[in-house]
């Protein structure tokens, strides 16, 4: 069984300074209210040393180390903070006095006729109230009272029980896990200690987080790095990445060759000194909310060219500015902002990548990159219609995405609205596919599809095939000349393994001749109706062209209508 912690007691009269009392209650506040903000007293602390916002106002804390009982001098100091913050707030949420002792029946009379000149609420927490506090969080006291050394000792402790059988299995595993982190969030009351496993490394790896959200500001990690670099343009790039990091957030990374020494003043006994080694300085967002943009495209004359909403959440956050990275709702169109708080600017870059969407998922996306081009301009909107910085000018010469892929991915939209049969852009289509493509959009458009053709060779039952010729024959004048032949079917192509079927449509050959005319009609009439002759026609005189157009027959010389089983030749 892991070891139980050894709680701390406070003893408030004893403590070597005020200043000591302040940062543990200011602390202890940190934690009970992580939106709490500690007032730098240097000049004045306004009544306040600690303050966080609530609906209604600011709760103001005013922190005073008297540890005996409240004499006249006391009284006064009170008195000053009391009326100092009700002149700098006078409507506060609410004021809050803290002192290491117990008011007395007395004291609190006093207090009672102090604050009764306001209607602000005005409370006052005693050592009662922190010591339950400190019991609570034991990390306050343990980090500002006890010994560093008092602690390790503690937790050799705790880690020579763990070297115990584990009879339990794994429930006992966990146990003792669980004790061991509870203990190292015990060391310091700004960072939680997190413990994580990796078995690629044999390794267990302890990561520092923040309790509350200024953390980092009332405990900062310091850094003390000593590089040494071969050549100014080196040093060059890394002053430059680190600068990023400082200002917007960035991750740097600066290689083993360039460092000679690294020391860290981290908490919870993680820092310490270093030797060469790969240094990666990052953050790690936590809780960052999802957010709304808008992006317009507009020409130089003002004429709006394209709008488009993006969504998405901020990679990193630095002293000048902020990185995000936001998505169109199809997830292809993956837009960079660099936020510049400084100059109230925004930089936009654009990236295209794959991702499964329908057609019409994409279109949206694809106008917005086609406008996207110089001297059109870039401008950016929250949901309220605000706009976030001035307009940019569009820096691409050419647009983002080729013609061609614009006119695919508006064919095939069409195509499947039409068909009604929607699936995923397909990421590769062949040659034949996209003919069936342009075929299909042409058709479900009203619009012909032109062509050439080298041979058509229906099969048809003799019965039919006599009226074919008959019919031919009539039109062309004569069964061995030449004439204009057309025929109709249902037409269906093939897209990335869809069927579609585009619906009846009329084929035209401009001037057709049959083959072997006198054979074949001998042929049809040798056969009995229901069997099958096969007819040959090819191109007249070097005319080889056709026509494909939506709709049944028109008044030409009409094969009847074909099935696969009669083997109709593509077109």
């Amino acid at each position: 069984m892991a070891l139980p912690s050894t709680p701390v007691r406070v003893r408030w009269k004893e403590l070597h300074s005020p200043a000591l009392y302040e940062d543990m209650v200011a602390t202890l506040l940190s934690i009970l209210h992580p939106t709490s903000v500690r007032t730098d007293g240097s000049g004045g602390d306004g009544g306040r040393d600690v303050h966080f916002a609530v609906p209604g106002g600011d709760r103001l804390f005013q922190l005073k180390y008297h540890p005996e009982r409240l004499g006249k001098s006391q009284r006064a100091q009170i008195k000053g903070s009391f009326d100092t913050a009700m002149k700098a707030d006078p409507k506060p949420a609410a004021w809050t006095l803290v002192l290491p002792i117990d008011l007395s029946p007395g004291e609190q009379l006093w207090f009672k006729t102090l604050t009764s000149s306001t209607s602000v609420p005005c409370l006052w927490k005693g050592k009662t109230w922190l010591d339950g506090k400190m019991a609570l969080y034991p990390c306050v006291p343990r980090y500002f009272l006890n010994d560093a050394n008092d602690e390790v000792i503690e937790l050799i402790k705790l880690l020579n029980a763990e070297q115990a059988v584990l009879a339990g299995g794994i429930p006992d595993a966990l146990e003792r896990l669980g004790a061991l982190k509870a203990r190292c969030d015990e060391i310091n009351p700004y960072y939680y200690v997190d413990l994580a496993t990796d078995t690629a490394t044999n390794s267990v790896q302890a990561t520092v987080r923040p309790r509350f959200p200024n953390a980092a500001r009332d405990c900062p990690i310091g850094i003390t790095a000593h590089m040494v670099f071969p050549d100014e343009a080196a040093a060059e790039a890394t002053k430059r990445s680190l600068q990023a990091t400082y200002d917007f957030g960035t991750e740097t990374k600066i290689p083993s060759q360039f460092m000679e020494q690294l020391v860290v003043d981290a908490p919870a006994g993680l820092g310490g000194e270093f030797g060469p080694g790969t240094l990666v300085i990052a953050q790690k967002l936590q809780n960052v909310p999802n957010v709304k943009l808008r992006m317009r495209v507009k020409d130089p004359k003002g004429k709006h060219l394209a709008e488009l909403e993006l969504s998405g959440k901020a990679d990193s956050l630095g002293a000048k500015g902020a990185l995000a990275t936001l998505l169109d709702g199809s997830g292809v169109l993956r837009v960079k902002l660099r936020f510049d708080f400084i100059e109230s600017s925004v930089n936009v870059d654009f990236e295209v990548e794959p991702a499964p969407c329908k057609p019409a998922a994409l279109l949206p996306a694809l106008h917005l990159l086609e406008a996207l081009i110089t001297p059109n301009e870039v401008e950016m909107f929250m949901p309220d219609g605000e706009p976030i910085g001035p307009p940019a000018i569009a820096h691409n010469a050419e647009p983002l995405v080729e013609a061609f892929f614009g006119e695919v991915v508006r064919k095939l939209s069409r195509v499947q609205d039409r068909t009604h049969n929607w699936f995923d852009m397909p990421e590769v289509l062949s040659h034949e596919e996209l003919d069936d493509l342009w075929v299909a959009d042409a058709l479900l458009s009203g619009q012909s599809v032109k062509g050439k053709w080298e041979e058509l060779t229906p099969m048809e039952r003799a019965g039919s095939a006599q009226h074919t010729l008959d019919t031919f024959a009539a039109v062309a004048g004569g069964l061995d000349q030449a004439g204009v032949l057309g025929y109709f079917e249902d037409v269906t192509v093939n897209i990335a393994g869809h069927k579609l079927d585009i619906g009846p449509a009329t084929t035209v050959l401009h001037r057709a001749r049959l083959v072997d005319p006198w054979g074949t009609l001998a042929a049809v009439k040798a056969l009995q109706p229901d069997e099958r002759v096969k007819l040959t026609f090819v191109p007249d005189g070097g005319i080889d062209t056709f026509e494909q157009r939506p709709g049944g027959p028109d008044d030409y010389a009409t094969l009847p209508p074909t099935t696969e089983e009669d083997g109709a030749p593509p077109l």
